[in-house]
């Protein structure tokens, strides 16, 4: 129910053209960084932001997939800019997650793969 709750307000949010922003969640680029993600509805992009400075910006059209890490409870999203495969790596607050995850899907129209262990990991 609740589940349902949240895709309903993000539904409404992004249908009236407001951006959605979260700012728990960490990016992960040689290291940890707290960072405000703020999907755009106007520019129709994923922006990561640190301290203020932007990061990276992903228009949603050069998203190629989106992939959840159990293991290492990480998100990636696989974009392209200018014909180089590129990655963003999200660690999600546990409470942001979910809505995330539905923002992503409402905004790319994108399921979110689930991957639990990587094929090319071993075994311990």
């Amino acid at each position: 129910m609740y589940r349902y709750l949240i895709t309903a307000l993000f539904a409404g949010t992004l249908a009236s053209g407001e951006d959605v922003a979260f700012h728990k969640s960490k990016i992960v680029d040689q290291g940890e960084f707290q960072a405000d993600l703020t999907f755009r509805t106007e520019n129709r992009a994923v922006v990561a932001q640190v301290k203020h400075s932007v990061i990276a910006v992903v228009p949603y059209d050069s998203i190629g997939r989106v992939v959840y890490l159990m293991e290492k409870q990480q998100l990636e999203i696989h974009y392209e800019k200018v014909g180089i495969p590129l990655v963003l790596t999200i660690n999600p607050h546990k409470s942001e997650y979910q809505a995330i995850v539905d923002t992503i899907k409402l905004s790319t129209s994108l399921d979110v793969e689930i991957v639990k262990r990587r094929k090319d990991q071993k075994t311990k």
